[in-house]
């Protein structure tokens, strides 16, 4: 059985405990941040960063420690591919990969500490969406960094608004990183971050999201020095979520991308699952739990026959709708 390609205990071991001197702490965070902006380990620095510094939510409401998975690795090294080749990135992806976690999250607190003084920019399909990935995934990811290297907030709502900074009460002034995470509703205001220079931009629900196209458009000039790209914009999207006119300008973009320089990336259904009940001869549910991913490997011909087995039962139902809805949540073409 292959091992993980990268273990946090691996990590661990090297870290200071919490009795060590602050000349010790000082020497091994600067090593890491260096590794946040590199990498390290066969891994991009922002999938280190995720990988050893990052609590995440769970179906179940529990914050956990992110395992490597190969998706992961997937999604990490076409980012690092976009941000090489400058060129915005598309990820049609199956429900629940954890995308939103790794751009709404993990990602934009790393800018903020590796970039003093950056602007990180999300946005949703929606108010609620927007308010909801800021409580769950940017506000998790920064309420468990290790109190050593978790910045002050200078200004923060709940809404989605964090500037990471100390304020000087006497004088007024503001010191220390001067980073910021900036979430606006997009929808009815496609310009809202027209006024901002950014080093980062996320347009999350994509195929849901009925004027991502034209907020795509408007972010081009926060990430642009004169004519030069400094930073790609993201967009993802489950396939399973959905409206008819995302849908349709998803599909337009992902057919333009190379004329508008897009990298394209398409996650399958089978890839990175973990948890899946098991099935008897009669395609009956039994109480066991399977793993296709195991230590992170996705196993594609098993997570796949589950996959087609669970379509051929639910397409034995009258009613149709569910067996559609499974189908989109895990595609296997795009």
């Amino acid at each position: 059985m292959l091992e993980p390609k990268y273990k946090y205990e691996t990590y661990l071991k090297k870290k200071p405990n919490d009795n060590a001197s602050r000349m010790e702490k000082d020497r091994f965070y600067s090593k890491e941040t260096e590794r946040w902006k590199t990498g390290y380990a066969g891994l991009t620095g922002y999938h280190y960063f995720f990988l050893t510094q990052c609590l995440i939510k769970n179906a179940s409401g529990e914050e956990i420690r992110p395992f490597w998975r190969d998706v992961d690795e997937d999604i990490f090294n076409a980012y690092e591919l976009a941000r090489k080749e400058r060129k915005d990135i598309l990820y049609a992806k199956r429900r629940e990969v954890g995308l939103t976690t790794i751009f709404g999250g993990a990602i934009p607190i790393c800018n903020a500490l590796i970039y003093p003084g950056s602007n990180s920019l999300i946005t949703s399909a929606d108010k609620d969406r927007i308010k909801n990935l800021f409580l769950e995934k940017t506000s998790v990811v920064y309420d468990n960094l290790d109190p050593y290297i978790k910045p002050k907030r200078a200004g923060v709502k709940q809404e989605g608004f964090m500037f990471f900074a100390d304020k000087d009460t006497r004088t007024g002034e503001y010191r220390g990183l001067k980073s910021s995470i900036i979430s606006k509703e997009t929808v009815k205001k496609t310009s809202a971050f027209e006024t901002y220079r950014a080093i980062y931009g996320f347009i999350d629900e994509f195929f849901l999201h009925t004027k991502a196209p034209e907020v795509l458009s408007s972010m081009q000039s926060c990430v642009k020095s004169g004519f030069k790209k400094v930073a790609p914009i993201v967009l993802g999207g489950s396939c399973g979520v959905t409206s008819i006119e995302g849908l349709k300008e998803g599909m337009k973009l992902w057919e333009d991308s190379e004329i508008l320089k897009i990298i394209t990336v398409f996650i399958p259904g089978w890839k990175g699952i973990s948890e899946a009940a098991e099935f008897d001869k009669d395609g009956n549910e039994t109480d066991k739990i399977v793993n296709f991913c195991v230590n992170g490997y996705s196993d594609e011909k098993a997570a796949t026959d589950w996959i087609l087995r669970t379509r051929e039962i639910l397409s034995k139902a009258q009613d149709k709708s569910r067996y559609r809805r499974f189908i989109k949540e895990y595609q296997l073409t795009i």
